[in-house]
């Protein structure tokens, strides 16, 4: 199989092509010219932006299948114009591209946030209902767009990943990290909030499993870890395995939610960025975990490694590239 990825660059996208160079596939990664691409090694690369149509119509060229990664993080207002123009538009481009390209399938990797964060653990006939994040509502979106294609006769596929995590992780959940090591955690709420990590390894799995069975053409698969555990536990197990013991504060949600307001006007005096904002609460107060169960039935989906052995493994990596004492 001929297949291209787009977001290769990132966390996920450079675990992907390990796995699919690893199984004999060839592997053809959308980069810009100021991607970082030094581990991507042994693929061939075009350059281009998923808001650039012509360059995507040279990428999905002798295509097989496309992975779909690209996109742009983050909820905060600056960043809103550029996430809707790659999370959205540039989705609907590479659609576009892919099926004038009779691309054969089509993997969209959406995220679990698409749920929003929900009363009780999600599965995936659950609404889109919920509050989410920006970028959780450009997923929505994507996922809307992608649905479009479907009907058209386009063989996709949407994977939601959960939290993941493991080696190479360098933004959002890899924060918790140091913060646990310090020896204090500053808990808003009771964390007793329902969380589902998601280890790089069974990602993966999932994501390949899903590309190859021809029974997951058309549908949408939540990826992730068995485990669903609550902050407090992911908090208590990162604490067992660094060998901290904590000082636990809880401080409750009201407080902290008024708290955003003054601190982000002392963020803009003095240049620092705010220690606290609803994002960040949302994660400590909310619930965001969902059933695999789907996955498991119609793809054979069986993660190999359990969350606390994922943990285990990205404290590990954290430790000997420093990120980790």
């Amino acid at each position: 199989m001929k297949a291209l990825i787009t977001g290769a660059s990132g966390f996920i996208g450079k675990h992907l092509v390990k796995r699919l160079l690893e199984d004999g596939n060839h592997v053809k990664c959308l980069v810009r010219k100021n991607s970082n691409i030094e581990h991507l090694n042994n693929v061939e690369f075009v350059y281009g932006d998923l808001r650039d149509k012509e360059s995507l119509k040279k990428a999905v060229r002798d295509v097989d299948i496309v992975y779909h990664l690209g996109a742009v993080l983050g909820s905060k207002a600056e960043n809103k114009k550029i996430i809707w123009e790659v999370n959205v538009e540039g989705t609907r481009n590479l659609l576009e591209a892919s099926f004038n390209g009779r691309i054969k399938k089509f993997i969209f990797f959406s995220s679990f946030l698409v749920y929003g964060y929900t009363k009780n653990a999600a599965t995936e006939e659950t609404p889109y209902t919920a509050e989410t994040t920006y970028y959780g509502e450009s997923k929505r979106k994507g996922e809307e767009i992608v649905e479009e294609y479907k009907k058209k006769g386009m063989n996709t596929v949407i994977v939601q990943p959960s939290i993941i995590h493991g080696p190479g992780l360098d933004f959002g959940f890899a924060s918790l990290f140091p913060a646990v090591q310090k020896g204090r955690f500053l808990f808003i709420g009771s964390g007793n909030n329902l969380e589902q990590l998601g280890y790089i390894d069974n990602l993966i799995d999932g994501v390949i499993l899903a590309a190859k069975k021809n029974n997951a053409i058309g549908q949408k698969y939540i990826i992730g870890d068995s485990e669903i555990l609550t902050f407090n536990e992911i908090v208590n197990e990162i604490s067992n395995i660094l060998n901290v013991n904590i000082l636990k504060v809880h401080v409750p949600e009201k407080i902290a939610r008024i708290s955003v307001f003054p601190l982000n006007v002392l963020s803009k005096i003095t240049g620092i960025n705010p220690p606290l904002d609803h994002k960040r609460i949302n994660f400590m107060t909310k619930n965001q975990a969902g059933s695999i169960e789907k996955a498991k039935r119609e793809l054979g989906y069986k993660p190999k490694i359990s969350s606390k052995e994922g943990l285990r493994r990205t404290i590990e990596h954290f430790r000997k590239t420093g990120f980790l004492k």
